[in-house]
């Protein structure tokens, strides 16, 4: 590893554009949501006073009732797979609801979502220089392996 030395911006740069998938920011989504520990028995006037502008109290959530800027799979694992489905396809704005999740009911508005994005070249360099560093250095191992295993006869017998 001695032997193989630093990526030159160039190397950098097109290891980051061969490589783009792996450096993203997460998709992430801003929301607020009035829960219930059951579903409500009115769901429908609760949905319509919501959409009307009228402050619902519902129960008191763990977790808050605003969210912002959090990720699939924190919300995956804060509210469970099914509530994740239907609140990322949620037009902005607007309640819906109610959405089950693992822990009850929830009607929710969409604040903003954020798509996913690449991380600004700029940002990603320190990462790129490891990562980039990290595979050099294993294929002049795999190289070095190579070239002495051409030195021998390997003879395997039952």
């Amino acid at each position: 590893s001695a032997q193989v030395g630093a990526p030159t911006e160039a190397e950098l740069i097109r290891y980051y554009a061969d490589n783009m998938q792996r450096y993203y920011v997460d998709a992430a989504y801003s929301f607020e949501h009035v829960y219930f520990k059951k579903r409500p028995q009115n769901a429908a006037a609760i949905s319509s006073e919501l959409e009307a502008g009228k402050h619902i109290t519902g129960d008191v959530f763990m977790h808050g009732s605003q969210f912002s800027g959090v990720s699939e799979e924190i919300l995956r694992g804060a509210f469970g797979d099914r509530f994740l489905a239907e609140v990322i396809s949620l037009e902005p704005h607007h309640w819906h609801g109610p959405i089950t999740s693992n822990y009850g009911a929830h009607f929710v508005r969409m604040q903003r979502k954020t798509p996913a994005s690449p991380v600004p070249f700029a940002h990603a360099k320190e990462l790129l220089e490891n990562d980039l560093m990290t595979l050099k250095v294993d294929e002049a191992v795999a190289a070095k392996i190579d070239s002495l295993k051409a030195q021998y006869e390997i003879n395997i017998e039952p």
